[in-house]
């Protein structure tokens, strides 16, 4: 209900529901279902911009799913983290979060987060102009794409490869790149904001 309440942008109520789910969840025994709802309370409060109740209860979560050994439970909660923490221009803690969740995964041999993860974690890199660790991280998502994929998700990853390569001043391969991902945004129809700003470029 409080998700629906804040995609239906009634903030104030989805605020009184997110603030009851996360009193209620306080008085649970510590469990997998306790760490769950932390982190569905602090994705309510992230979508309504509260970055400080995101933030506690994201925390909340992995607190509990650590205690727990919740591995699995542990990747999505870092997932959320990371994007948190970039937010806030956190971006050391980000790039941890992605990493200790991609260390999770090859230790219980569970890849479903795999390609979100690393595409976070290229763009914070890039955003912290570590264009050459961006580009390999790129690399390694390029192979991963299939034709099951969709197009707007390989334009955001052609796109992170365009902006690796003019940080690395590799100008004709982010051209290449650059061409490949306004070839997508023509055939999706995505927002004016977002092909005026790959024409920039």
């Amino acid at each position: 209900l409080g998700w629906a309440l804040a995609m239906s942008n009634q903030k104030d109520d989805s605020r009184i529901q997110a603030t009851q789910l996360e009193s209620l969840t306080n008085n649970l025994k510590d469990s997998k279902d306790k760490s769950s709802l932390y982190m569905r309370a602090g994705g309510i409060f992230h979508i309504l911009g509260d970055r400080v109740g995101a933030a506690s209860n994201y925390n909340k979560a992995y607190d509990t799913a650590e205690k727990l050994q919740l591995k699995k439970e542990l990747i999505p909660i870092l997932v959320n983290l990371g994007v948190l923490n970039s937010e806030l221009k956190e971006h050391k803690s980000a790039i941890d979060n992605y990493n200790y969740a991609l260390e999770i995964m090859y230790e219980i041999n569970d890849f479903r987060y795999k390609p979100p993860v690393l595409f976070n974690l290229a763009l914070t890199l890039n955003g912290q102009k570590m264009y050459q660790e961006g580009l390999d991280i790129f690399l390694q998502i390029d192979e991963m794409i299939d034709e099951n994929w969709p197009k707007g998700r390989v334009s955001q990853v052609y796109s992170g490869f365009s902006n690796s390569y003019m940080g690395l001043q590799e100008y004709a391969k982010a051209k290449i790149y650059n061409d490949k991902t306004l070839k997508l945004h023509n055939e999706t129809g995505v927002q004016d904001d977002v092909r005026i700003m790959t024409e920039v470029a």
